[in-house]
């Protein structure tokens, strides 16, 4: 979920800079309300045991972080085709 939330802030910030600044900003406060509204969502025997089955998704977790990187990739493409063909200058006066 908060992997799907990064890659969002990183598409929102090829189109508005400020408008991805405001969701990263969301982000820490989004997590404290799920923290503070469900007790039961961290108790430490579920921590240790998610974390013993991070092995078990290390291919899941590495096929993200790939297509996480071929976003980017794709984003930072089609921004400097945008800024090479279609800047504009501004004029000053």
């Amino acid at each position: 979920m908060f992997l799907a939330l990064i890659i969002a802030i990183r598409i929102s910030a090829y189109y508005r800079e400020d408008l991805s600044r405001d969701i990263a900003k969301l982000l820490p406060l989004a997590s404290l309300a799920i923290f503070l509204f469900n007790s039961q969502f961290y108790s430490l025997v579920d921590v240790l045991k998610r974390l013993s089955e991070i092995p078990s998704f290390i291919t899941q977790i590495a096929a993200f972080m790939i297509v996480v990187m071929l976003v980017e990739i794709v984003l930072s493409a089609i921004y400097l085709i945008k800024i090479r063909f279609f800047h504009r200058e501004k004029i000053q006066d």
